[in-house]
């Protein structure tokens, strides 16, 4: 304060030094305390009682997929293997628009509401989006191949597709119009009875001796018809589709205006980045301290993704150095940011950087850094208590039991623990990201604006609306109430990075991004995956706690005297 006074800027080591930011009082940080563990039993109460899950864990659909493949004849599969959940995006998306009650949603039998995939090769997987390296889609590409099958399954091990490469064997002289197409009928719990053969509506996209296709009457509750596909070879089916079902299951990206405005603004933040660097002012320790976290997280999770896929090692090198370049893509953005903005948020709101500088240097037991940690933890739990009031675009908390179904990357993160991990990496890594662009879009407005406030009331609105970005809140829910909410995430971001510091951001945005939906069911597959997250969860709110006290006691002793009362001065009680 008497440098800003002053006129000057304080120095990298004063703002981290000001022995005024530092932890909580016991009554907030109780309070504190007790509003997460409220909010964190409301969403908990809130999306056990309305969230369909799937019915059957993935390690049992891998199972029955290796059998059906084994009944189908395909013994010897190659090694290489990777495996997804998906959830029927435009399913989900009708929830949103129209709720049902979660019995109906839950009995539901067509369409369905997950698929189940998993897909073997000789050669090497390849990630469909360099920004996702552990997800691999069932339609993602292959390099160096010679043999591939793909067969997929909803929920309650029904088969919903497949597609077959392999070399034919040495025996396989019987012909096509010998193979008894109910098995497939059976495998896809399709009534053949029902179904009427009619011309092949697409082209198989691989190669059949022959290809049938089959309109089957009266399917799902509205008795739409459905179309199917199937061919063989050599024998053997390698072919089976339900047309329009990938469209439906594919996960939906929503190109927005926003991106626009985001690129303008990354220019301007490399324009100050650049400016700073030319006039040598900036952290530079702390700037390559961030980036260096960065990076291991993005390493650490692009090497869960090299172990989950089975790739080598070598194929992710023969790719151009795809691991290297992501990896040093996103070190270099948080570096960028942090060089650009660093200096003015010294001489604007040097509060912003305070326990962030403290856990770069190592002072994990800082009262500043428990603190944001804590603060940062209650305003992620009340994030996704206000996505939950306002799911289906009503206020309302579970009292009609509405069915929905989770989001795709929720129910993809169990396919294994390896998988959970590498998503929680993940999370991170963006988190990280976007405490470090919504830093950067304060700095920037308020260097465009010249005007804290006109800064501020700029970054809610931007900031809020990256909020409805981010979460897809637009889609079938209430224009209102999701410009409430954009309002609510702006303004608890812009406070927590002016008044809290941007540890408290990406402790927020994260502990939103993981807390989505804990679920703990004893009874079902998914609950380690719902007690991981929460024992994480409250973890990390303890450790804010307890180092936010730095050392005061949480009650305190009404028999300890009190200090300068009658017996710290000596005189005799009666």
């Amino acid at each position: 304060a008497a440098a800003l006074a002053a006129g000057e800027t304080p120095s990298p080591e004063l703002v981290a030094n000001a022995r005024d930011a530092g932890g909580l009082r016991p009554p907030i940080a109780v309070g504190l305390l007790a509003a997460m563990l409220a909010f964190m039993a409301i969403s908990y109460f809130y999306y056990a009682e309305t969230t369909v899950m799937p019915e059957r864990s993935p390690a049992e659909l891998s199972v029955v997929a290796k059998q059906a493949m084994e009944e189908l004849g395909y013994v010897d599969l190659p090694h290489n293997s990777v495996s997804g959940y998906d959830v029927n995006s435009q399913l989900s998306e009708s929830l949103r628009s129209s709720p049902r009650p979660y019995d109906e949603v839950a009995e539901l039998t067509w369409p369905p509401r997950f698929r189940y995939w998993r897909r073997w090769t000789d050669g090497l997987f390849i990630p469909p989006d360099f920004h996702f390296p552990e997800i691999f889609g069932i339609d993602g590409p292959i390099m160096y191949a010679r043999e591939s099958a793909t067969v997929a399954f909803d929920s309650t091990g029904r088969l919903l597709g497949l597609r077959v490469t392999l070399p034919l064997p040495e025996d396989s002289a019987e012909s096509v119009g010998d193979f008894d197409w109910s098995l497939v009928f059976r495998l896809a719990n399709l009534d053949e009875s029902a179904a009427t053969k009619i011309p092949l509506q697409k082209q198989s996209p691989v190669i059949c001796d022959e290809a049938v296709a089959w309109r089957i009457d009266a399917m799902g509750e509205d008795g739409e018809p459905i179309t199917i596909q199937m061919g063989a070879v050599g024998g053997r089916p390698n072919y089976f589709e339900i047309l329009g079902l990938d469209e439906a299951m594919n996960v939906p990206w929503h190109p927005s205006v926003l991106i626009i405005v985001w690129k303008i603004l990354e220019i301007l933040i490399i324009m100050l980045a650049w400016r700073n660097l030319r006039a040598s002012r900036g952290d530079r320790r702390n700037a390559f301290r961030s980036a260096l976290i960065m990076g291991v997280l993005y390493a650490l999770m692009e090497v869960l993704a090299i172990r989950l896929g089975e790739m080598r090692v070598v194929g992710r090198v023969l790719l151009g150095g795809h691991a290297a370049g992501h990896i040093i893509l996103h070190a270099f953005q948080v570096w960028l940011i942090y060089m650009a903005i660093e200096p003015y948020v010294r001489r604007i709101w040097p509060r912003m950087l305070v326990g962030c500088i403290r856990l770069l240097s190592g002072r994990v037991r800082d009262p500043a850094v428990g603190r944001e940690v804590l603060i940062g933890v209650v305003t992620g739990c009340g994030v996704v208590v206000a996505v939950a009031m306002m799911s289906f675009g009503e206020w309302r908390i579970h009292t009609d039991n509405s069915g929905q179904l989770p989001f795709w990357m929720s129910v993809r993160s169990m396919i294994s623990p390896g998988y959970f991990v590498t998503t929680k990496l993940h999370f991170a890594a963006w988190s990280m990201l976007d405490a470090a662009y919504f830093a950067g879009y304060i700095i920037v407005l308020r260097f465009l604006t010249r005007h804290s406030l006109a800064a501020i009331v700029l970054a809610v609105a931007l900031i809020g609306w990256s909020g409805l970005d981010w979460l897809h809140i637009f889609v079938g829910g209430s224009t209102w109430m999701a410009l409430a909410y954009a309002a609510c995430f702006g303004v608890a971001m812009v406070l927590l990075c002016t008044k809290v510091g941007v540890l408290s951001v990406f402790i927020a945005v994260f502990t939103a991004r993981m807390s989505g939906a804990i679920m703990i069911d004893f009874e079902t597959w998914f609950a380690p995956y719902g007690m991981a997250e929460l024992a994480f969860l409250l973890a990390l709110a303890a450790y804010g706690f307890w180092i936010s006290l730095a050392g005061q006691p949480v009650f305190k002793d009404i028999l300890l005297p009190e200090p300068g009362g009658a017996q710290a001065r000596g005189s005799k009680t009666p």
